[in-house]
């Protein structure tokens, strides 16, 4: 880390919680990828309406990475 990052890093640190969420919202925006988030957008809308017309089930968290670990143990 250079010496000027390092200086905006400390000056941040110092920064109350809300200022610093949102600097850290502003700084991960300016690393995405704007065809990537549309992509992603569209990902979820499609989700959002399969689920909608009843074409998927939502399930909680602990079961999906359930499942997740039992397809890769395969």
């Amino acid at each position: 880390m250079t010496a000027n990052a390092r200086q905006v890093l400390d000056a941040a640190l110092r920064l109350s919680v809300p200022e610093r969420e949102l600097m850290a919202e502003k700084l991960v925006e300016s690393l995405l990828d704007p065809e990537i988030e549309q992509s992603h957008l569209q990902a979820v809308q499609e989700r959002r309406a399969d689920y909608q017309a009843g074409r998927s089930a939502l399930i909680d968290g602990a079961e999906a990475m359930k499942q997740v670990r039992s397809a890769i143990r395969r």
